[in-house]
């Protein structure tokens, strides 16, 4: 059996500034109940895009064009650990877990 080491260097700084981050604000939207069983609500996201994930990464859900307090039935849903990722029309971004029970 013979051994390879493997040498690594970092080069500090090396990084291109011209990547980065965009800077988002923090979003208002809300969730609620959470944990749901059969509806569940999101509070200030007019004209959004939702997804629903389930604990796996499948997209279980997916919409367009919601309307704030629009009603989301997931009663027909396994019960566990869901991922809402809510993005609104001006960009804002914002992530939940939903128990779903």
């Amino acid at each position: 059996m013979s051994f390879n080491p493997t040498t690594l260097v970092l080069v500090e700084n090396s990084c291109s500034s011209s990547l980065s981050l965009q800077s988002q604000k923090e979003s208002p939207i809300k969730l609620y109940p959470n944990p749901a069983s059969t509806y569940i609500y999101i509070d200030q996201a007019d004209n959004a895009t939702l997804r629903l994930l389930d604990i796996t990464g499948k997209l279980v859900l997916e919409t367009n064009n919601y309307q704030n307090n629009e009603g989301i039935f997931i009663g027909n849903l396994e019960n566990g650990i869901y991922f809402i990722n809510v993005e609104t029309s001006e960009k804002a971004l914002k992530n939940f877990k939903l128990i779903k029970n």
